[in-house]
């Protein structure tokens, strides 16, 4: 929210200063570009389509089905953690949550759940900074 607050907020100061520059709208254009080039646009589509139901412009029953399923759990009350966990446990239970969710990777995500899943693991176990040497 802060990065994205903070190029508005810059934009924002280039146009009350006199200085909106085509460039401005370029970039906005080539930012909708980048998100369906990294495969980002079907989840910024869902978030617009929520944000939309949340501000009263939409309603709740003209969204898609997978889209209801998202808004549902945005509202659910989330779980406690419960006591005091490892960072092995965190781990582990991150893993399972990752494979329950693998319907969100093939609605939303730049990935497949298995090349996530695959990408994280070897990136954390043999692509790691050494600290200490």
């Amino acid at each position: 929210m802060l990065s994205a607050l903070s190029l508005i907020e810059h934009a924002l100061g280039d146009f009350l200063h006199g200085k909106l520059l085509l460039k401005h709208v370029v970039d906005w254009e080539a930012f909708v570009a980048k998100c369906k080039a990294f495969h980002f646009d079907r989840f910024v589509a869902l978030i617009e389509a929520l944000a939309d139901v949340v501000e009263g412009k939409r309603e709740y029953e003209t969204l898609p089905d997978a889209y209801k399923v998202a808004f549902d759990e945005m509202l659910r009350e989330q779980e406690p953690q419960s006591g005091q966990r490892s960072w092995f446990q965190r781990r582990v239970q991150l893993f399972f949550e990752i494979i329950r969710n693998s319907k969100k990777f093939r609605n939303y995500g730049y990935t497949s759940m298995y090349s996530f899943l695959f990408h994280s693991v070897w990136t954390h176990f043999f692509e790691r900074e050494v600290r200490g040497i």
